[in-house]
């Protein structure tokens, strides 16, 4: 009897009785709602001093969003706004649309402590936004979720035999209830034990290297937002200078945000100031006393170890 010849796993997944269940396309959902945690966050660590909670909020998730909110002195409110695309010298805006629900309009754009002017505030200089910055790590943790998720399914793919017939079908499943009934022999035909190999479906488990990669992407982009992410619980010694450098990443993009932001304001004589909420540097405190104690030479180490 001649040998059956083995399948391709694409050439089963044609056949009418057969098929392999679809991979999640990536989802754009899932990123979305990252990037909707991470502003929160961010948002959660910033205050604007003079604003009620929802002016606050407004212009927070603006200059988030978009790194760019309107401020008009003649109404004395925050609002959605763009610039008219004709520059100064110095490359600003001469003018801009300010866009409120009911209606929009155009002013000619201060750049001085004008009573009466209009300005575009700046979030992040350099033309980078933290919109742009969050979304980066949101759709590398999206693209690790979906690798994990092919990964999961792929180490549960079963164990595949193609047979010619009925017949060798039927002394093939009685041959692998044989094995599942732990038989130490089983006495099969050439064609049983060809079909008995199956097609190889061995798949690596990388679910705990890609867990690895998304909590170092995602403790990445909680750095960006302000929020330490030092690992207190590893039992090797932790490096007191470690820990203050990863305060000061921390600090990198929050105080570049802030401090941008209110130096405008003190230029034009806007009344508000935006500032931290948290306290990076009592996270330093915090650590030192979670742990047993600082050595000789610098180092907080673990108790026992």
């Amino acid at each position: 009897m001649e040998k059956s010849k083995a399948k391709k796993i694409r050439d089963i997944a044609r056949d009418r009785n057969c098929a392999i269940s679809p991979l999640p396309p990536y989802s754009t959902a899932r990123v979305n709602d990252l990037y909707a945690e991470f502003k929160a966050l961010l948002i959660k660590n910033i205050e604007v001093e003079g604003l009620d909670y929802e002016a606050e909020a407004f212009m927070l998730n603006e200059l988030i969003d978009t790194n760019i909110i309107g401020f008009d002195k003649l109404i004395g409110r925050f609002m959605r706004a763009y610039g008219n695309g004709v520059f100064n010298e110095y490359y600003n805006a001469t003018k801009a649309t300010f866009i409120l629900p009911y209606r929009s309009y155009e002013r000619k754009l201060s750049y001085d402590a004008n009573p009466w002017g209009a300005y575009l505030i700046k979030g992040l200089p350099a033309g980078i936004s933290f919109y742009s910055i969050l979304m980066r790590y949101c759709q590398r943790i999206a693209d690790a979720d979906s690798a994990l998720y092919q990964n999961l399914q792929a180490t549960r793919t079963p164990f595949i035999v193609v047979t010619r017939d009925d017949d060798i079908r039927l002394s093939v499943e009685q041959a692998i209830q044989q094995r599942q009934a732990g038989q130490p022999v089983i006495i099969a035909s050439p064609d049983v034990g060809d079909a008995l190999k199956g097609i190889p479906t061995v798949t690596d488990y990388l679910v705990d290297r890609l867990n690895e990669y998304e909590d170092s992407v995602r403790a990445k982009a909680l750095n960006a937002i302000s929020i330490v992410t030092a690992n207190t619980e590893k039992r090797e010694r932790v490096q007191v200078g470690e820990i203050n450098a990863k305060i000061g990443e921390c600090e990198d993009y929050i105080f570049t945000f802030i401090d941008n932001v209110n130096k405008q304001f003190k230029t034009y004589g806007i009344p508000f100031n935006l500032r931290l909420t948290a306290s990076l540097n009592n996270y330093l405190d915090r650590i030192a006393d979670e742990l047993s104690g600082v050595s000789a030479d610098g180092e907080i180490e673990n108790e026992g170890v």
